[in-house]
């Protein structure tokens, strides 16, 4: 199953239950948008580089927008909630389109923000034996132009004013590596951390 046919169910269970106005960065298909629908009565904006979306009547409005080229512009204002999954690493220049983004969230409104971990073992193993080939898909998908750890996110947010509410994680490793991670007290989570799920809010103060 490719990107574009991916309901982010782990996305969709950090979106608070009383939210009324959504934008979704990177909606791809917009599968997220459809099971939000089934669920929620609110206000869904859609945004992609993709001309057209399987499930774009799911959509009160939708945006084909390049975020390397276009100017980033719609028409509604304010969101309680904005969704990035796994879009910044496809970014040139991902701290431009959080700061833009940021005056579009809503008083107490969050931004869900997902990215993949380069810092997991998988990639790690490859490195100590000097491979590094990207892939279609995944941590190494040829089209990310960026990558992050879980610190170097946190970096990037602090410099855009935004801070972290929560974080969770999307785990993928070894049955092998399981027992590798419960012998350690899961202090190495960082190394089995597939992605990285943040709920960011603008820094008050």
């Amino acid at each position: 199953m490719g990107y574009y046919e991916n309901t982010r169910w782990d996305i969709y269970s950090l979106i608070p239950a009383n939210s009324k106005n959504i934008l979704e960065i990177g909606c791809g298909d917009g599968w997220l948008g459809k099971a939000l629908n089934r669920t929620h009565s609110l206000n869904i904006v859609g945004v992609d580089i993709l001309h057209e979306i399987k499930n774009k009547e799911c959509y009160d409005s939708y945006y084909q927008i390049d975020l390397n080229s276009d100017n980033f512009y719609i028409h509604e204002s304010k969101f309680d909630v904005i969704v990035l999954a796994d879009v910044l690493e496809h970014l040139i220049d991902p701290k431009k389109i959080l700061n833009i983004l940021k005056n579009y969230i809503e008083d107490g409104g969050i931004l869900i923000v997902s990215l993949p971990n380069i810092q997991h073992y998988r990639v790690l193993k490859d490195l100590i034996f000097g491979q590094f080939e990207y892939q279609d898909e995944g941590i190494l998908d040829r089209t990310h132009l960026r990558f992050f750890t879980r610190k170097s996110a946190l970096d990037l947010f602090k410099k855009c004013d935004l801070q972290l509410y929560s974080h969770a994680r999307n785990f993928q490793y070894s049955r092998k590596a399981s027992l590798f991670r419960f012998a350690s007290f899961m202090t190495l989570d960082d190394f089995f951390t597939f992605q990285n799920l943040f709920i960011l809010k603008i820094k008050s103060g």
